[in-house]
């Protein structure tokens, strides 16, 4: 049994995304070996409640809580200053493992997923896995400017240009990479920004699920459910949903009162969005339900016949979710959600020009309405698919990671 060092930035047990791939890795890691986390002060309560809440068999896992002196972290604000405070943080986290004075097998700098924040881990001596590591590409441009116009485009480049700058400038990135065993990539875009070239790189997507506890069988089989969801931002394109539904309510020639775009989420586009479904005419027909407790998303993904994911993201946990519920997804064949689905359990869309997007998404909800039996087959080949993703085995293929080291 190794001594693993884990530092986890942002671990919630009670929360997705980030947070849960904090959670899930070090306490599946902890299952096969001795666990070191160190993750912030403001994940301590929820971290504490979780474990003492479900009676949790901690006797290989601990926690170190840290954060950076007041004098350096005032100005931190929310999500305002977020990746300049986690880069000094990372920057301190050799000093504070210094004074634990443990000697550890293998040091792992977990998350945020950022491929262009170094960890320092490396200055420890000790053999170095690094991610998964992720990053968001470019908004293709037709997408970006026809929705969001030119300063939303120009945003976005500038996000770009600095993250090209930390690739390509920042010597701690360099040598950090070079002293990484091992660099687990979010998906194949990763390897090829960071140009690494040799067998260290490891595609592994930091998206994971556990089993569904439950399946709802109250499920109305005479309404068609589309759902999506997710933060009301730029880099989702939301808009391309609901053109993309409008179109096919449209054209499907029935009562359209049984046919549903169900939206979880919110953000700064959400009153954008609402007036976008009344100019279709289609608001009747579009549930708007806000933020969701992630222990009542089951409730929804049980409901839906189709997940519609047309986010440009590097990565999607919502879409692992989904098909861990037998829910068919349609999505871009991109980086991140389009490496992590199947043909045989999601239609996907090349990326092409806006309107024909808004078009092929449009076919691809409608054959999956008329066409019941292909349905159903993308539905079973989602459950299968699910298993793959599932946190326990996620969980043994880190441990395989470690062992190879």
């Amino acid at each position: 049994m190794k001594k693993i060092l884990i530092t986890a930035y942002d671990i919630n047990p009670y929360k997705g995304s980030e947070s849960a791939t904090g959670w899930n890795f070090v306490w599946q890691s902890a299952q096969s070996h001795q666990v070191t986390a160190v993750t912030r002060r403001n994940n301590r309560e929820h971290i504490e409640k979780y474990i003492s809440e479900n009676n949790l068999d901690i006797s290989n896992l601990q926690f170190i809580y840290y954060d950076l002196p007041y004098f350096l972290r005032f100005w931190k604000k929310g999500g305002r200053g977020s990746l300049l405070y986690f880069y000094l943080w990372q920057m301190a986290i050799p000093h504070v493992v210094w004074s634990d004075r443990v000697k550890y097998d293998i040091v792992h700098s977990l998350n945020f997923h950022s491929d262009w924040t170094p960890s320092f881990l490396w200055v420890l001596g000790r053999p170095f896995v690094w991610g998964p590591i992720n990053h968001n590409e470019p908004i293709p441009v037709d997408y970006i400017k026809k929705s969001f116009g030119f300063f939303a485009y120009t945003k976005d480049r500038l996000k770009l240009v600095i993250k090209i700058l930390f690739w390509n400038v920042d010597p701690f990135l360099f040598i950090c990479k070079n002293r990484a065993k091992v660099i687990l990539c979010g998906n194949i875009s990763v390897a090829k920004r960071l140009r690494i070239k040799d067998a260290k790189a490891v595609i592994f997507s930091q998206v994971g699920v556990d089993p569904p506890s439950l399946f709802d069988d109250t499920k109305d089989t005479s309404l068609f459910t589309v759902m999506t969801a997710g933060r009301m931002i730029d880099i989702k394109s939301f808009d391309l949903a609901i053109r993309a539904f409008a179109k096919f309510l449209t054209s499907t020639g029935v009562n359209s009162q049984k046919i549903k775009l169900l939206i979880l989420g919110q953000g700064e586009l959400i009153q954008d969005l609402k007036n976008l479904s009344r100019s279709l005419g289609v608001e009747n027909n579009i549930d708007f339900a806000g933020w969701i407790d992630k222990g009542l998303m089951p409730k929804y993904y049980s409901k839906a016949d189709v997940f519609l994911f047309t986010s440009h993201e590097g990565a999607g946990m919502v879409v692992a979710e989904a098909q861990s519920y037998g829910v068919p997804v349609v999505c871009f064949n991109n980086y991140g959600p389009g490496e992590t689905v199947t043909n045989s359990s999601a239609v996907k869309i090349n990326y092409k020009d806006y309107d024909t997007s808004v078009t092929e998404l449009c076919e691809a909800l409608k054959k999956l309405y008329m066409d019941r039996e292909y349905l159903k087959s993308l539905s079973l080949g989602a459950l299968e698919l699910s298993k793959t993703q599932t946190w326990a085995s996620k969980g043994k293929a880190m441990t395989e990671v470690y062992e190879s080291i």
